[in-house]
């Protein structure tokens, strides 16, 4: 259920971020400012079931929604005096959201522009709504809630932000200085050897500056060069995201941003020869295998003449986890999840019993609980696999291609999670029994066919499970129904909502279980129950922390004419509790 607004005296009730400000990335002609908004960086925060961390996927994030949100003072909503600017653009960076902030020219805010300018004012906020979220629990208990579905509605410079990261970076990394550099360098005619000893000392933009001005006093030439609007396309920093749209758009078939439409019709060639172009690099030689080879020069020992290979990791890394999410199947909803710091077994601390609340007297001695290692040991690997593209494939400006294996990636991992899950029903658990096991008190015996009267009897033997040490019942409710292809019809009507027309016609099963379908389950009349793995799993499914999607990244150790990428996952699946859960093999 998305979450809704909640307006107040004509305020917006939002939850709001700290962020990191790049005031290097000042323009004094567009008064503009680049900020990293939102980060996957995770967030302590609280709610009514206690303290959780709370991560924003940036993926997920509503891009023209979040165009065009105003920039405040500190969150005020006090009346239009407080808008300082607004959102001009947004954009995605890897993991983090990336916007473009234009402040206004209103006299009275002539100071606090100025203090912008100079990094006195440095921290940034964000104000966001959320319309679906994920839950997830680690080994050690602790939930974590990310936001995939968001949008901003707001951005705040304020005098003191909440996250220790949030402080002022700038965006003169080396690789942007040395772009700056060689064009600096192209413009004013210098020799490519003054130009390479620059970049090789790792001289400053200060340095090359004045490298010019002494050329200039030694030929006598006084004319001003001007640079580029840092809003335009020949910004690198703004042709690399223009190009990144350009891709993606014609890879998904959707809408280019604005910035983006110049170059929906060049070649992949083309587009490296852009890149190239952008990063002072200009190619004499138009032969495709050189183009290729200068826009992919990312290897030790040469200089980065190209952003082509990140952004080209940026679109793919991007529509990955776009399909990787549409191709999750019914398991994935039956498990919790959680993340490990290593590759080392995992053991889930639990009371290994907890007998119910007692009444005690005045002076009277409380018993307790044990809080030990008795639960289950849960283990995380690698899964990788390399991908190349061919030279003929970049040539041929084959995008239709290259999305195609993206989308057999996709399915590869999301099928290697299901797998995994599926591999966890039938593990056994630290008693040497599986999952499932009439020990457990979870297994249908005589097994039986999916019906009103079949489910009835594994709902009750779900409320009578007990907790460790106790005979109490813990009364629990399943919420989902998980079945292959082959009952998928027969539970869909079980499960019906339908008018009755007398009390014996009620379906009490409708709107009470949540049907799930899983192709890669062993049989095709076993069926299982689950409650809500964020109340009481039975599986977990673990990832790498740092890995929770599958990564793709560009391999640098090119070895044949084309490019090379690599996806890798750090994974794991295991049963932590058989009370959550109840399975019955079916019959024909």
């Amino acid at each position: 259920m998305p979450d809704s607004l909640i307006i107040r005296d004509n305020a917006l009730s939002l939850d709001r971020r700290d962020a990191v400000s790049r005031p290097s990335s000042f323009d004094p002609t567009t008064l503009t400012v680049e900020a990293t908004i939102a980060s996957a960086t995770p967030v302590p925060r609280h709610d009514e079931r206690g303290a959780f961390l709370e991560v924003l996927d940036a993926a997920g994030l509503d891009l023209e929604g979040s165009r065009g949100a105003s920039a405040l003072d500190a969150h005020r909503q006090d009346g239009v005096a407080a808008i300082l600017g607004t959102l001009d653009a947004v954009r995605i960076d890897g993991t983090n959201v990336i916007g473009t902030i234009r402040l206004s020219a209103r006299p009275e805010l002539a100071a606090t522009v100025d203090d912008i300018r100079n990094g006195i004012v440095s921290n940034v906020s964000v104000g966001y709504q959320v319309e679906d979220w994920r839950e997830s629990v680690d080994a050690q208990g602790k939930r974590t809630k990310t936001a995939v579905k968001w949008r901003i509605r707001e951005v705040s410079f304020v005098p003191v932000g909440a996250d220790p990261n949030a402080r002022t970076r700038s965006l003169d990394s080396r690789a942007t200085i040395n772009r700056a550099i060689r064009q600096l360098g192209e413009r004013a005619n210098l020799a490519q050897p003054v130009i390479d000893d620059l970049i090789d000392r790792g001289a400053s933009l200060e340095d090359a500056r004045g490298a010019v001005l002494d050329r200039f006093i030694q030929l006598g030439d006084s004319s001003i060069m001007t640079a580029h609007n840092a809003q335009t396309i020949d910004n690198p920093a703004n042709q690399t995201r223009a190009i990144e749209g350009a891709l993606y758009a014609r890879m998904t078939g959707t809408a280019p941003i604005d910035q983006a439409r110049p170059y929906m019709h060049g070649t992949l060639i083309d587009l490296m020869r852009d890149t190239l172009a952008g990063g002072g690099h200009r190619m004499r030689d138009s032969n495709p295998a050189a183009v290729l080879e200068a826009a992919m020069s990312t290897r030790a020992g040469l200089h980065s003449t190209s952003d082509f290979p990140t952004i080209m990791n940026n679109v793919m890394g991007r529509r990955l986890g776009e399909l990787f999410r549409a191709a999750e199947s019914g398991a994935s909803a039956v498990v919790a999840t959680g993340t490990a710091r290593d590759f080392r077994p995992i053991t889930e601390a639990r009371l290994s019993s907890f007998p119910s609340l007692e009444q005690v007297g005045e002076g009277g001695e409380i018993t307790s609980g044990t809080l030990d290692d008795a639960g289950e040991a849960l283990v995380i690997a690698t899964y990788a696999r390399q991908i190349g593209v061919t030279f003929q494939v970049l040539v041929n400006d084959d995008l239709g291609g290259i999305e195609r294996s993206i989308r057999d990636i996709a399915f590869a991992t999301a099928q290697l999670k299901a797998k995994l899950i599926v591999a966890a029903l039938a593990a056994s658990l630290k008693d040497g029994n599986p999952l499932f096991h009439s020990t457990h008190k979870n297994l249908a015996s005589p097994a039986t066919a999916l019906a009103d009267t079949s489910l009835e009897t594994a709902l009750l033997a779900m409320a009578k499970q007990t907790p460790p040490g106790s005979a109490d019942v813990l009364g629990l409710t399943p919420s989902i129904l998980l079945v292959r292809n082959e009952l998928d019809i027969k539970a869909r009507k079980l499960l019906a909502t339908i008018s009755p027309t007398t009390t014996d016609d009620v379906n009490v099963f409708a709107g009470q279980l949540t049907l799930k379908v899983e192709p890669r389950l062993a049989t095709a009349t076993e069926w299982y129950l689950f409650c809500s793995p964020t109340t009481y799993p039975a599986i977990r499914f673990l990832t790498l922390q740092g890995f929770e999607a599958p990564r793709f990244e560009t391999n640098v150790e090119f070895n044949r004419l084309g490019s090379s990428y690599r996806v890798h996952w750090h994974v794991g699946a295991g049963p932590v509790d058989h009370r959550g859960a109840y399975m019955n093999a079916g019959a024909s």
